[in-house]
């Protein structure tokens, strides 16, 4: 029921519904189409809004089983957020980060600078390069240099004042 522009709760929640069963059924053709069979137990929503604008959580009834709407999921290895952020991914990105920055700091006054480089390339590089052409362009990717210089400095063994 419209009344001066305004429409009311109870219809929004029927068009709501509508859109959501039509959505649904689309990618369950998709699926059969293309021989596919989702794993409902291990499937979850992330809704994707550019704010915390959610009025109310996204359950979605499918095949006898409620997605459940969540803040963040790990796919494919970057964490994904609902506001696109992806501060999760840098935080949990920063955590590995530091364990590998301590290790080579350990290691230094062991190996040599070409096996030093090897480790550095296969266990810090090899985390920043993986999917960096999603969450590379995150306001907080800043931090993450920050971490790179501070290893690279610690591996060529060069003071705070260069620059690299």
């Amino acid at each position: 029921m419209s009344f001066r522009g305004h429409t009311s709760q109870a219809s929004d929640d029927i068009f709501r519904s509508m859109k959501r069963y039509l959505v649904l059924s689309q990618i369950s053709k998709w699926f059969l189409a293309n021989k596919l069979i989702p794993n409902i137990e291990k499937a979850s929503l992330v809704k994707s809004a550019p704010t915390k604008s959610s009025l109310y959580p996204l359950n979605l009834p499918y095949t006898g089983w409620i997605l459940v709407e969540l803040n963040n999921i790990k796919f494919l290895g970057p964490q994904l957020d609902s506001q696109c952020t992806w501060k999760m991914h840098i935080n949990y990105l920063l955590n590995k980060l530091s364990v590998i920055c301590f290790i080579v700091r350990r290691l230094v006054h062991i190996l040599n600078i070409e096996t030093l480089k090897a480790v550095y390339f296969a266990h810090f590089h090899s985390l920043i390069k993986f999917g960096i052409i999603i969450w590379g362009n995150s306001t907080t990717i800043h931090k993450v240099f920050v971490v790179q210089n501070h290893i690279l400095r610690t591996v060529l063994g060069t003071g705070l004042n260069v620059f690299l």
